[in-house]
């Protein structure tokens, strides 16, 4: 018999594994396993446990355009000093294999692209600059 000890939804359990041969594997009815007791965490930790994430600080300005969501930046449409038009595509992102597309959100020039095509962004991340 062969004992595992496995973490299923932060839970342990430990379980003990038996080869059952012949006959006796086509009868034998599985058993229930109890979930191991495990040490309760430090204060610290409980605490970082029950609590979300803290939200990225953003550092984005009037003009700045942001990722909505994390993704891959598939394409760049626009380059530093193309003059856009509200709704105009400025870059596309791939996110959960869905392709959607980055717009302006007001008229102006493109001061800065802060971003490179294949990069990886998070939500809030600064893309680029409009002035």
């Amino acid at each position: 018999m062969s004992c595992y000890r496995i973490k299923v939804e932060g839970k342990l359990y430990e379980v003990e594994v038996e080869k059952i041969q012949g006959e006796a594997a086509k009868s034998e009815p599985a058993r229930p396993v109890q979930p191991m007791s495990t040490p309760a965490p430090s204060a610290p930790a409980q605490k970082a446990a029950s609590r979300p994430p803290a939200p990225k600080p953003s550092a984005a300005g009037v003009g700045d355009v942001t990722a909505p969501m994390g993704g891959k930046v598939v394409t760049i449409q626009v380059k530093k000093g193309d003059t856009v038009a509200v709704e105009d595509v400025l870059l596309t992102l791939e996110a959960m294999k869905l392709e959607n597309e980055i717009r302006a959100q007001q008229e102006g020039t493109v001061i800065d692209i802060l971003t490179s095509e294949g990069a990886t962004v998070d939500a809030g991340d600064v893309l680029l600059k409009i002035g």
